[in-house]
């Protein structure tokens, strides 16, 4: 099995509706059943498949399949327990902070990475990690396969 399954340049806009896919599903809840990390779990389910396929790079099926396991794991698990949306997905002025420097920077047209974020933001270096991990799981932001981070406008 392969260690590490890349997808292709061209699958990123696919990825970032899937990823749409899912906010629209949790925002438009009242409860899920559980934390979930908006921001990777596309990407961790199409490479899943794309692993059990034994196959280098995520394929548009692979992403497909994901997103529509996900879609089903969820409806299945929601009826078990639920967590209130505003609670799990609220962000703090760090995150905030955090978004608006983000913003920023993509919006000069710079490829923004997380190396080059952690350099340029204003937060503690223990306050970034925390802040970058929470926008992720909530779906502000993601990490682009090419490691520069995309913003999410919801």
């Amino acid at each position: 099995m392969y260690a590490s399954v890349k997808f292709g340049v061209k699958y990123e806009k696919r990825i970032e509706d899937a990823i749409y896919f899912v906010l629209d599903y949790v925002l438009d809840s009242d409860e899920v059943p559980c934390f979930l990390d908006i921001g990777s779990v596309i990407p961790k389910m199409a490479t899943a498949f794309a692993r059990l396929r034994y196959k280098r790079v995520a394929t548009i099926k692979d992403l497909d399949e994901g997103k529509n396991y996900w879609a089903n794991s969820i409806i299945q698990s929601k009826p078990e327990s639920g967590e209130n949306i505003d609670k799990l997905y609220s962000i703090k002025d760090k995150e905030e902070l955090l978004r608006s420097e983000i913003k920023e920077l993509t919006s000069t047209g710079i490829k923004v990475t997380y190396e080059l974020l952690q350099q340029k933001s204003k937060l503690l270096e223990s306050e970034f990690k925390e802040a970058f991990d929470k926008l992720r799981a909530c779906g502000y932001i993601y990490v682009k396969p090419n490691k520069t981070i995309g913003v999410i406008e919801y």
